[in-house]
């Protein structure tokens, strides 16, 4: 299949969506496929483990209580900017 020229907005949309469910649909182990992705996520232990100690230096348990500390610090200051946006948005 080609792809055709012209399409509209709407009709590459729909494109999208048929390629994409038809991916998922073919797709065995799903949690495989989302593996690199949901470790690459701030919301994983282990992306801030790498950050906190990227040359393996740390013992387990401090490296965990580190990653910790760095993950609540960024959704801290998160919830902080997005405080100080609310403060200064404009009524």
């Amino acid at each position: 299949m080609g792809k055709p020229k012209n399409l509209t907005p709407a009709e590459r949309s729909l494109r999208a969506r048929i390629a994409v469910n038809t991916s998922w649909a073919n797709t065995r182990d799903r949690s495989a496929r989302t593996a690199n992705g949901t470790a690459s996520s701030p919301a994983s232990l282990s992306y801030w483990e790498k950050r906190v100690d990227p040359d393996g230096e740390m013992d387990d348990a401090t490296r965990a209580k580190a990653a910790e500390n760095a993950r609540s610090a960024h959704y801290q200051r998160m919830a902080y900017r997005a405080a100080q946006a609310r403060k200064n948005k404009t009524p």
